[in-house]
């Protein structure tokens, strides 16, 4: 579930708030969809308008510990991806003009880049509701079902041809086996249980992040992700290595689709393979500009060429981290 709680003081007025998230269900079908099975297969439906999951919830008597509990609980919540709705929104209210705002949506029709939108629309729809307003707000220039035509086309021309076979030859060979030192033997056979260690950079640390990026000119994820290339390359004795990079389509900077479709509300996060090798035998600058990691999604791609040494990455990997488990 992909959710965005906000606290708002001076929220008198939940009828304009629930109007605002109607107008938004009724701008983005996507929203509205679910996925019943048809012949054992998934099909795509779009639900009425009127379908908002809109709560109401009293919580004027809870402490911080049960509030937080219960808006965690209902981010948790499941949806039911074959009846729908994939959208809801539960309005905790505090104290008599404050309200926490939990609005909640399944990844399959709404990712990270799409909150952005949410931000923008919201407010000006919220507007709109109160009286002697005359703002409006004009529909959305392209759908999801916009981007799937004009990349159903792109696949089918010559120059999605190209792409594929240029993917083709960059992806091709055997894979090596990441073999990094693991606390406990791999499995023999692969499965998903896991967990996870979060952990928290300190201020200090971050800091210097931030200055190096700035200094080599490079985003912030940039730099971590070549700290993580780097660090495969030495455990996997400088194999090829092809990881996971997380790439949303509605992000133009990608470069994955068109800008115009960032006004597209979607589920479009992927990740795409990104294959790198690094040569100890040439210079940082060398292999970091010569031989950049590339990445594909679908049938398109990007690469970036990172300016950070080994150097970077080696003190990154040495500062102190205070983390928790």
């Amino acid at each position: 579930n992909v959710s965005f709680p906000v606290r708002l003081t001076d929220a008198n007025d939940l009828s304009s708030w629930r109007g605002a998230f109607q107008q938004f269900l009724e701008r983005h079908p996507i929203l509205r969809s679910c996925f019943p099975s048809l012949n054992d297969q998934p099909q795509q439906q779009i639900l009425s308008a009127d379908t908002l999951d809109f709560q109401t919830i009293d919580a004027t008597d809870w402490n911080p510990r049960e509030l937080r509990e219960k808006v965690t609980a209902a981010h948790r919540t499941s949806f039911d991806l074959e009846a729908g709705p994939l959208f809801r929104v539960r309005c905790f209210q505090l104290v008599e003009q404050e309200i926490l705002l939990l609005s909640s949506t399944h990844h399959i029709v709404y990712d990270g880049w799409s909150l952005s939108l949410l931000l923008d629309e919201l407010p000006i729809l919220y507007r709109v509701q109160q009286p002697q307003q005359a703002l409006t707000l004009a529909p959305p220039s392209y759908t999801y079902q916009s981007f799937v035509q004009w990349q159903q086309q792109l696949i089918a021309s010559d120059k999605g041809e190209q792409l594929w076979q240029y993917w083709q030859a960059q992806l091709q060979g055997q894979l090596p086996v990441l073999q990094l030192p693991f606390d406990r033997p791999r499995p023999p056979v692969q499965t998903y249980r896991g967990g996870s260690c979060p952990f928290r950079l300190s201020v200090e640390l971050t800091g210097k992040l931030k200055t190096l990026a700035e200094t080599r000119k490079v985003s912030l994820y940039t730099l971590m992700q070549t700290d993580y290339q780097v660090h495969s390359d030495s455990a996997s004795g400088h194999d090829p290595v092809c990881g996971g990079v997380n790439s949303d389509p509605a992000n133009p900077g990608a470069g994955i689709r068109p800008s115009r479709f960032s006004v597209c509300l979607d589920g479009g996060a992927t990740t795409a393979p990104a294959r790198s090798q690094l040569f100890s035998y040439f210079s940082n600058d060398f292999y970091l500009t010569k031989f950049p990691p590339r990445a594909c999604a679908g049938c398109s791609g990007w690469r970036h060429a990172s300016k950070l040494g080994r150097d970077d990455c080696a003190a990154l990997r040495s500062a102190p981290i205070r983390g928790t488990v």
